[in-house]
């Protein structure tokens, strides 16, 4: 029996339904998957042909998404179930934290991880059994609707194959058509990889927090041991040897204890010796493991503040995490030379003040440069503390179904009702990388004591005004590469000088 597994999501990477084709794979079936990765909101002027192909003949069809590819998986179930009697199900976090909103889409819903749901329910359709009382299944059957409890997770994560690497029964979305997978789609810098699953910390704005409520016996956190962590690797470099670099995914990669981390860094230097990117928090920074992994390749760090605010950050994000120890970390990471620290920020929050947004703006000021801001715009994913507050405060959510970057920040100025939108513009194009000069696109002096004190002014006394040209400058950034805009109308003569005379006039004002 063949089973066609689908993801939605906006990332070729569908490292989900890859996990999900190698089990089933490994029991015996076969597979096809389908990346349908785009960035519209619908699939517009799709060759529909060329899914139904892939789709004949076969009895189960599965689809992955997250919220923001919720709509997709409904428009490609609509439009394939004209032409087949396939069962549909459909999987991933959105399914998970809220299975109760797509009960009038779908007659099939996986709560939780999908690994031994999907290979159950094929197993059972290919012998005509009954499998409407799967654990860890949401069925609709004849106007009843069958909610199973998820039961503890039984198998190691070792006892899992690696994902399904194999091009040969994988397509992807490409020019309105369906094409056969190849070397040339793979990201070979930062190629995804995780180590764990699960994270110990409960912020407002995550999944995590609905996740351990709904699964109170999984563990927190599930590790991969070093040794299927390393082969995996390896077996990706054997796989696709055009892979320059990973981003070792986990949610925490401190998480790991002190001796786990120190073989994985001894393993990786000896096996694997190609640069590679992990995520933090604050809570789990050590700056000894910090030196294991940059002897080992470690190229970027990422560290997630999320906010300069304590009050945000204690009050809203529930993290209690000080601006002292932020700060404590920065200076440590700007010890090691050669590697460029990147803190991850969540901006357009609606409910933060001047006053949040302002002890931002002066902590970024005190990190040690160089470093790279990450801005991304706030979420109210399903399940979450954050949405909670944003339901109560009747907001606009129609924009917040995923963490985006900056040119979606500019659309959230431009089109929701959030106040002090000029602090909010500043943060988001404080996007970038930072030096001693500026942060993000952002001349330090224009963020100077002086010049905040300026921008309150404005803030309290011209707010409409400010708001309607932030409004305008918004749509412009919205549709305007300006990088590219100055490449294709100045030459790179001309666009080294404007850099040169935009240094000196502003090493002059910091002289002065």
């Amino acid at each position: 029996m063949k089973v066609v597994l689908i993801s939605t999501d906006e990332s070729p990477v569908a490292m989900g339904v890859k996990a999900l084709s190698s089990n089933l794979i490994k029991h015996g079936f076969k597979t096809a998957i389908v990346i349908m990765s785009s960035w519209r909101k619908d699939f517009g002027n799709f060759c529909w042909e060329n899914l139904e192909e892939v789709c004949k003949d076969v009895k189960l069809i599965g689809i992955s998404c997250m919220t923001h590819g919720v709509l997709k998986a409904i428009e490609v179930k609509n439009r394939l179930q004209r032409k087949t009697k396939a069962h549909f199900i459909i999987g991933g976090i959105h399914a998970t934290l809220s299975a109760e909103s797509l009960l009038d889409n779908f007659e099939l819903i996986c709560l939780g991880e999908g690994e031994d749901v999907v290979v159950e329910l094929a197993k059972r359709l290919s012998s005509n059994e009954p499998f409407y009382d799967i654990p860890g299944l949401w069925a609709k059957f004849d106007g009843k609707i069958f909610k199973n409890q998820c039961q503890p997770l039984s198998k190691d994560l070792n006892d899992y194959p690696f994902p399904d690497y194999d091009l040969s029964h994988q397509f992807i979305l490409e020019s309105d058509r369906l094409v056969p997978m190849e070397g040339s789609h793979i990201i070979c810098d930062y190629f995804e990889v995780m180590g764990a699953r699960g994270c110990p910390h409960n912020c407002a704005f995550c999944s995590n927090y609905k996740i351990k409520q709904d699964f109170p016996w999984r563990k927190i956190v599930r590790q991969y041991s070093i040794d299927y962590f390393i082969n995996h690797l390896k077996e990706i470099c054997r796989v696709y040897p055009q892979v320059r670099s990973f981003w070792l995914e986990d949610d925490t990669f401190f998480a790991k204890e002190y001796n786990h981390i120190q073989e994985f860094a001894q393993r990786y230097k000896k096996e694997i010796n190609k640069p590679f990117c992990i995520l933090i928090s604050p809570w789990t920074y050590d700056e000894e493991k910090v030196k294991l992994l940059i002897e080992a390749g470690m190229d970027r760090i990422i560290f997630g503040i999320q906010s300069g605010s304590e009050n945000t950050n204690y009050n809203i994000y529930s993290r209690r995490i000080s601006n002292k120890k932020i700060l404590e970390i920065t200076h440590s990471l700007n010890k090691f030379k050669g590697m460029l620290p990147y803190y991850d920020f969540i901006g357009m929050n609606p409910f933060e003040t001047r006053d949040d947004l302002i002890s931002t703006i002066q902590l970024v000021k005190k990190f040690p440069a160089p470093f790279f801001i990450f801005s991304n715009n706030l979420a109210f994913y399903p399940g979450t503390k954050i949405r909670e507050l944003a339901v109560k405060a009747d907001l606009d959510m129609s924009r917040r179904d995923r963490h985006t970057d900056a040119k979606h920040g500019y659309s959230i100025l431009k089109n929701e009702k959030i106040e002090h939108k000029l602090f909010h513009l500043l943060f988001l194009m404080m996007g970038g990388k930072a030096n001693n000069f500026k942060i993000g696109l952002i001349p330090r002096f224009l963020i100077s004591d002086y010049a905040i004190k300026f921008y309150c002014f404005l803030d309290e006394k011209l707010s409409c005004l400010v708001n309607k040209i932030i409004s305008l400058f918004s749509t412009a950034l919205m549709y305007t590469d300006w990088k590219a805009f100055l490449r294709k109308h100045l030459r790179r003569k001309q666009i080294a000088m404007l850099k040169s005379i935009y240094y000196k006039v502003f090493l002059e004002r910091v002289d002065k």
